[in-house]
C-alpha cells in the first residue's frame, strides 16, 4: 500500500510539474525555433489536433499559423547571400543557397508540384506559396507585401541563420 501511495505521489508531482512548466507540444528543434527552414505545407485541412510529423508555425504578417511537414525539411546554414531589392516598385528579398541546398530544394519542389511550400525565417513563415514547377538553380527571390524595413530584417535574419552554425 505504501509503495502505491509513493508511486501516486510521484506521478502527481510529475503532472503538476508539467502544467507549471507549460511544456510545449513542440520539442526543441522544431520549425518555430529554427532560424531558417524550407518545408512543405501540410494541406490535410484545419484539424483540431496536430497532423503527424508536422509543426504549427506562426506567420510573419497576419498573426495566423501554418502546419508544416517535418519530412523533407531543408534546415540549417544553407543561405550564402541574402539582400533586398525591388520588383515593380515593391520590396523583395533575393537570396542564394548553398549547392547542397539548391539540389535539395530542386528535388523538394519537383516532388511537390501543385502543393504549397513555406519558408521559415527566425521562427516565422515569411513565404507560403504554390509550387508551380521545379525551383530554379540560381538566385531566388520572394516578396510578401513587405515594407522595405521588413524585407531588410528578413534578409539580415537569413544571413544570421547561416552564421550561427
Amino acid at each position: 500500500m505504501r509503495a502505491s501511495r509513493c508511486t501516486l505521489l510521484i506521478w502527481g508531482m510529475l503532472c503538476i510539474s508539467t502544467v507549471l512548466l507549460g511544456c510545449s507540444r513542440q520539442p526543441l528543434g522544431t520549425a518555430s525555433n529554427i532560424p531558417f527552414s524550407i518545408r512543405i505545407v501540410d494541406e490535410s485541412g484545419d484539424v483540431p489536433t496536430s497532423p503527424v510529423n508536422a509543426d504549427l508555425v506562426p506567420n510573419f504578417k497576419d498573426g495566423g499559423s501554418v502546419w508544416l511537414k517535418r519530412e523533407g525539411a531543408i534546415e540549417g546554414p544553407f543561405v550564402v547571400d541574402a539582400h533586398t531589392g525591388t520588383a515593380e516598385g515593391e520590396p523583395i528579398v533575393l537570396f542564394t543557397l548553398t549547392p547542397e541546398a539548391v539540389d535539395r530544394f530542386a528535388s523538394l519542389t519537383r516532388a511537390n508540384i501543385g502543393h504549397r511550400v513555406a519558408m521559415v525565417v527566425k521562427g516565422k513563415v515569411v513565404l507560403n506559396t504554390l509550387i508551380a514547377g521545379e525551383a530554379p538553380r540560381n538566385s531566388l527571390q520572394f516578396s510578401g507585401s513587405f515594407t522595405e524595413a521588413e524585407a531588410r530584417t528578413i534578409a539580415a535574419d537569413m544571413m544570421k541563420a547561416s552564421a550561427q552554425h
